[in-house]
């Protein structure tokens, strides 16, 4: 068997863990033996550990892994770089997770796309939820800001990789906005008009 490094993830219940696979690295077998699965944990001195495939997978749930990434070159500085984290104690869901933990190790970034999509999801929702209120406040809003509602709600937008939503969303409110000023319009020519009554 040709010597390859995998990242795997496994779904526990909400999220994602994300776990680095030495096992057919043979300086990995040469220096941990068995235990040549690593991950960072939340609870633990130090954060990350060893264990085997079949443990973790054990307790992770028994659920199917699935592969991110394998690579199969630099693996003795990718064994290095993971020798190396094994003081670490900075967990944080945030900026130090399992997964930015597997991204370091195997190509040397931390980043994390479950925090990216999650934060982009929440600044999306904040962005819409800022429109609908601005329009609901005002159904004829004033220009600056029907413009800042919109450059909100685009920004929330592009973040979260929706940008069809936001230019479909977009048309439909300026096509409403039209409608109620062709509508004034049309009132107010009705009203000056219309000849005066004159009672008896």
């Amino acid at each position: 068997m040709k010597p390859v490094v995998r990242h795997w993830k496994i779904h526990c219940g909400g999220f994602w863990h994300h776990f680095i696979d030495f096992r057919r690295v043979p300086k990995a077998r040469l220096h941990w033996g068995y235990s040549c699965v690593i991950e960072l944990v939340r609870h633990g001195d130090p954060n990350v550990r060893r264990t085997n495939f079949e443990e973790l997978i054990e307790s992770a749930g028994g659920g199917k892994p699935v592969l991110v990434r394998e690579l199969r070159h630099n693996l003795d500085e990718i064994f290095d770089r993971a020798n190396s984290r094994f003081r670490w104690r900075r967990y944080n869901v945030v900026f130090n997770n399992c997964e930015h933990f597997a991204n370091d190790v195997m190509i040397g970034r931390r980043r994390s796309r479950q925090v990216y999509y999650r934060t982009t999801q929440s600044i999306s929702s904040v962005g819409m939820a800022a429109l609908a209120a601005a329009l609901s406040i005002y159904p004829d809003p004033p220009l600056d800001l029907a413009l800042w509602t919109a450059a909100t709600f685009g920004f929330s937008a592009i973040m979260a990789g929706d940008f069809a939503s936001f230019v479909v969303r977009s048309m439909m409110t300026l096509k409403r906005l039209e409608r109620r000023r062709l509508a004034r319009e049309a009132n107010s020519q009705a009203t000056t008009s219309s000849p005066n009554t004159v009672v008896a």
